[in-house]
């Protein structure tokens, strides 16, 4: 079933999809919405707790049809292909038939990848873009979604990031001023001064402007470099040049091989190849006994030494 390209899952505990009459994926519109939810507040800054506390909070059913999300089964719902619509075959596997047991197949059996195998929920514009933030957060000490510019501001002077701090939070002076986290750290000497929200805001819709003005140029140049990267006419063309001389190579192995079928019942061989090729050497294996090979000149000695290797020398007489 997996070589034929073909997915099974649990489709009872499997969200946004329902299992159709001939096991097909068919899309569950209502727990979509969950799905597509939970990518967009993921690539909005959100972190996987904070979704599953979102989750939770609006009474939205586990894939387990539990009421408690965990960081762990949003996390499952990003890193699954299935919702782009490709399927990676095999997984895992029962190691044990009598347990039943499944493990991880991490190459024990082989796997197969299908792309377009049914219809995704997200787009794999979608799947591909959460990926890169997943991998972005990982090189990251401590993720933060916090605040608007969490994770995202870093300190010049330790390398610390800027998180999200209130200042007067129950009266009328309220403001939100994003400061180094490490400013008053153990130890920590660190001496940058905090920014106030309304300034990073302004800062950021300056720069976008100034990014959109140069639009044009930009995406311009970006063409430019995905044309010479993606350029693969030369590696094309490599690979059928290769393909062609493994063609030769087969016709020509499979024409030597016929060519010595017969060589059993010859009694005199000649020989006109001034070349000594491996194809040659298995063919001249089935030679008969007592078989006379003529050979040049040149090469009557080396062949003299292919037979008498082979253990053939004492009944094929090689002359000239």
């Amino acid at each position: 079933m997996f070589a034929d390209g073909r997915a099974s899952i649990g489709f009872k505990h499997f969200l946004g999809y329902d299992r159709g009459l001939n096991g097909e994926f068919i899309i569950n519109e209502e727990q979509a919405v969950t799905v597509r939810y939970i990518y967009k507040r993921y690539l909005e800054g959100y972190s996987t707790y904070k979704i599953a506390c979102e989750l939770t909070e609006m009474g939205v059913k586990t894939p387990a049809g539990k009421d408690k999300w965990h960081p762990s089964s949003v996390m499952s719902i990003l890193q699954n292909e299935k919702y782009k619509g490709d399927a990676l075959l095999q997984k895992t596997f029962t190691k044990d038939f009598l347990t039943h047991k499944l493990v991880v197949n991490n190459g024990e059996v082989p796997q197969y990848y299908v792309e377009g195998h049914h219809e995704g929920i997200v787009t794999a514009d979608q799947f591909d873009q959460v990926q890169t933030e997943i991998l972005r957060r990982k090189g990251m000490q401590k993720y933060s979604g916090v605040g608007l510019f969490s994770s995202i501001i870093k300190c010049g002077e330790c390398g610390s990031w800027y998180g999200a701090k209130v200042w007067h939070s129950n009266d009328k002076y309220r403001k939100v001023i994003y400061r180094c986290n490490n400013k008053y750290a153990d130890g920590c000497k660190c001496k940058t001064p905090h920014i106030n929200e309304d300034e990073l805001k302004e800062l950021f819709i300056k720069a976008v402007n100034e990014l959109f003005s140069e639009r044009d140029e930009i995406l311009a140049n970006t063409k430019v470099m995905m044309e010479i990267v993606c350029d693969t006419d030369s590696l094309d063309r490599n690979l059928q040049d290769s393909i062609t001389e493994l063609n030769v190579i087969s016709e020509q192995m499979q024409t030597g091989k016929s060519a010595f079928e017969g060589c059993k019942k010859l009694k005199t061989i000649t020989v006109k190849s001034t070349k000594l090729k491996s194809v040659g050497k298995r063919a001249f294996k089935g030679i008969s006994a007592k078989a006379r090979i003529k050979v040049p000149k040149s090469k009557l000695a080396k062949y003299k030494s292919l037979f008498k290797n082979k253990g053939q020398g004492k009944n094929v007489k090689i002359t000239k």
